[in-house]
């Protein structure tokens, strides 16, 4: 059948946007468009071809370290430990305009540094700081933007599963991807710090400034629980850069010393493996439920060289490369208001990673935009998640209260994203001084 490809992206598009808007789970509605695509435009033999793909998309031992981090993050979340890392970074910024919400930052960018998970990071630090806040006499917005804003940084501060599913769809290195997300990440960060104090520093009534009697002998005992984590962290993300171990040999060395790590808390149980392994389990499956779904409708685009016929599209009518950029900083910024960010990037990357890079930009760069973007899409309603996770935590909170309170972290976001396309370096550099 002869179509063209704006009749094929958009009948391809209008129906997974039907599946997902009727309240179908986003797996099986990727399967039933791939069905129903290659029923319609595929001859019939080419259902054993796909059905292959999907097994191969699965069968990668890459894909293991998702759920090695996802367990990683589980086992800390359900121990508990956020707790003594809030405590500890509050030692040293409580005393500081805003404190706790600078504490907040910290604690959701130690606790990205060993999950990969952004819904994790804010249920773990929210869990933790919103009671302590609201006590204290925080302005709402202020907390909730705090809680929805530093969880985000928890797919971009590597391990990343987003950076892990990326790499695996285009073929870039993992390894690469995590370290350029690091100046990112931790910019964001300051960013973050920046605009709570000066926000507090211009309205000191929206939150309270805490005097510290510590002396800095006490806040350095105090900080122990903050060693553990950092050294974790410091191990993994060293190891990769210096090309000790392979990401997913790292999950598996991140795992076996968080079991040590929450053993000498003295929060390791039978309990809390079989609750930390459920978990993992369920959201697995779905993330691998999500990619045998999309690994059929990949199949079908393949097979009608859609990216081929996209690429050549956007050079013929001689769209400049920002432009383009625009317009797929559009698409992510409208499909993050409507689908969880893991089925954003399987679903996506197979299609534009070649018109990316067919334009001129670099894989290592793309990524970290696409993760970025992904992160927005974690605070934009209606399905915003990260929303979702902080009126869990606080039923009684506005939900109004928390959407206004993420519009500031959602402008420094797409600042970023400015900021990277500006000065691609910031993403770049330290991936290009790996060892590899």
């Amino acid at each position: 059948m002869e179509l063209n490809i704006g009749v094929m992206v958009s009948l391809l598009f209008a129906g997974l946007l039907v599946m997902l808007l009727s309240g179908v789970e986003v797996a099986f509605g990727l399967i039933a468009v791939g069905l129903i695509a290659m029923y319609a435009f595929l001859p019939l033999n080419s259902f054993g071809d796909a059905a292959r793909q999907a097994w191969d998309q699965l069968n990668s031992s890459s894909l293991s370290a998702v759920v090695m981090y996802i367990f990683m993050g589980e086992l800390i979340l359900k121990a508990g430990i956020s707790e003594g890392i809030f405590k500890s970074l509050n030692r040293w910024l409580g005393g500081l305009a805003g404190g706790l919400l600078h504490s907040v930052t910290g604690a959701c960018t130690f606790f990205a540094a060993i999950s990969g998970s952004s819904v994790a990071c804010a249920a773990s630090v929210g869990s933790v700081a919103i009671p302590t806040m609201k006590q204290r006499g925080y302005n709402p917005r202020l907390i909730f933007g705090a809680i929805v804003g530093g969880g985000a940084l928890g797919i971009l501060i590597p391990p990343s599963i987003i950076m892990i599913l990326y790499g695996s769809l285009s073929g870039v290195s993992i390894a690469q991807c995590f370290i350029g997300g690091i100046v990112p990440g931790v910019l964001l960060a300051l960013m973050y710090v920046g605009y709570n104090y000066f926000m507090v520093k211009l309205d000191p009534s929206l939150a309270p400034v805490e005097a510290m009697s510590e002396t800095f002998g006490e806040r350095l005992r105090g900080s122990i629980d903050l060693l553990p984590l950092l050294g974790l962290a410091g191990l993994l993300m060293g190891g990769i850069y210096l090309g000790f171990f392979t990401p997913t040999e790292a999950a598996g060395i991140g795992c076996a010393l968080t079991f040590l790590i929450v053993l000498g808390y003295g929060k390791l149980s039978w309990a809390l493996v079989r609750e930390s392994s459920s978990a993992t389990i369920h959201s697995s499956s779905m993330i691998f439920m999500i990619l045998a779904g999309a690994a059929l409708v990949s199949y079908v685009v393949n097979y009608l060289k859609i990216p081929t016929l996209l690429v050549e599209w956007v050079v013929a009518i001689g769209i400049g490369k920002y432009t383009v950029l625009l317009l797929v900083f559009i698409l992510l910024f409208i499909l993050g208001c409507l689908i969880d960010g893991i089925s954003i990037c399987i679903i996506l990357v197979p299609v534009l990673y070649p018109l990316m890079m067919e334009l001129g930009f670099d894989p290592i760069w793309f990524g970290i935009m696409l993760t970025i973007c992904i992160e927005i899409g974690l605070l934009t309603p209606p399905f915003g998640m990260n929303l979702f996770v902080v009126k869990g935590i606080d039923p009684t909170a506005d939900f109004k209260d928390i959407v206004m309170g993420a519009v500031p972290y959602v402008i420094m976001m797409t600042l970023m994203v400015l900021f990277i396309t500006i000065f691609p370096e910031i993403a770049t550099w330290l991936p290009n001084m790996m060892k590899t």
